[in-house]
Formats: C-alpha cells, structure tokens, sequence
C-alpha cells in the first residue's frame, strides 16, 4: 500500500512562519513594559497602596520645604513619577527610571522609608502572562 501526504509543503511553510513569528517578540515585550509602566503609574497616583498598602507619609520637616503645592509622596517635582524609559527589543523589555534616586525610595535607604514603587513577581506575573498567552494565541489561531 502507497501513502501520499498531500499539502505537506503547505503545512511547514504555515509552521515555519508561526515559528518565526514568535521569535520576533519586539511588539509583545514592548507591549509588556506598557502593562508595568500603567502598574507604576496607578501605585505612584495612589501613593503605594498598590505595592505595599500606601507609602510611609512624608515627614513634617519634609512637608515643610516642598517645592510645589502638591502634597502626594514622591511626586513633589513629577519628575521620578515622570521619567521611565521603555526599553525593547526581540529578547526583553525592560521598564527603568529615568532618575538616580528612585532605587533609594524604592528600597529605602538612609533616611529614605522604604516607597515600594516597582511590583513584586506575584503582583505583576499574572497581568504579563496574560499579554504574552495573547500573543502566542493571536499567532497560532
């Protein structure tokens, strides 16, 4: 008995280009630094309680020389709040600030309490899974 397999040519080119379309990960790792920068944003607008329950509020002698009249945490000038940088490409995406001194904040240090800005891992995975599980479905539908 003879079997002929019809349609195979057809079939490895569809597969290799979903193959490669996967490869190229630019957009979806851009769209990902997306997803944490609105993350960042939304703790900086509530002042921490997405990341730790609310910031440590500001010191009275702090309140006292602030620049503007805005009150919020860490956001005296806007420019920690204002300045991250989406970084992507094929491997990765990443979300830094633009600032020295928010590591300080984030970690605390010195003087500094501890203002977690970034999300932890099981704050943000299930959000970032969500955009890539599209990703991979939009590509092998």
């Amino acid at each position: 008995m003879l079997l002929k397999v019809v349609g195979m040519n057809k079939l490895t080119s569809s597969l290799d280009k979903k193959r490669m379309s996967l490869d190229d990960r630019e957009k979806v790792n851009a769209q990902a630094v997306i997803v944490v920068d609105r993350w960042v944003q939304k703790n900086f607008e509530s002042e921490g309680k997405m990341s730790m329950g609310g910031w440590k509020p500001l010191s009275a002698k702090t309140l006292a020389r602030r620049r503007g009249s805005s009150a919020k945490i860490l956001q005296d000038t806007g420019t920690m709040k204002g300045r991250w940088k989406h970084i992507s490409n094929r491997k990765r995406g990443i979300l830094r600030s633009g600032v020295p001194y928010a590591e300080a904040h984030h970690k605390g240090s010195g003087n500094l309490p501890e203002r977690r800005i970034l999300p932890t891992c099981e704050q943000i995975m299930p959000i970032i899974k969500k955009v890539y599980k599209d990703f991979v479905r939009m590509i092998i539908k």
